[in-house]
């Protein structure tokens, strides 16, 4: 799976996977360039903000990946960036079945 692309489909197992795993990474990067920043490194600020850059961009395309297998209007993707509302919906999309119309 291409995970920074926008084009196909992710199954339900596929983006919970990828959301876990981009999470794990997340709070990875958070732990080192916190032990980075606690020895006068700036080079860790940086490396939280390239993690964040990358696991968002990886994050949205497989949220519209997963809108598109679900046969719902990718658009649906910039919901899940309402505060609090977001999550809500961020689950839903992730729970929601595949549409048998969509599939090829």
């Amino acid at each position: 799976m291409k995970y920074f692309e926008f084009s196909g489909k992710v199954q339900r197992s596929e983006f919970w996977a990828t959301s876990i795993i981009l999470l794990i990474l997340f709070f990875i990067s958070i732990v080192t360039a916190t032990a980075l920043t606690a020895f006068s490194a700036p080079i860790g600020i940086v490396a939280v903000i390239a993690t964040l850059v990358a696991s968002a961009w990886a994050q949205i395309a497989v949220i519209v990946k997963r809108c598109r297998d679900a046969g719902i209007n990718p658009w649906w993707t910039a919901a899940c960036y309402i505060p609090y509302l977001g999550f809500i919906i961020w689950i839903v999309i992730g729970c929601l079945s595949t549409d048998k119309e969509v599939q090829s």
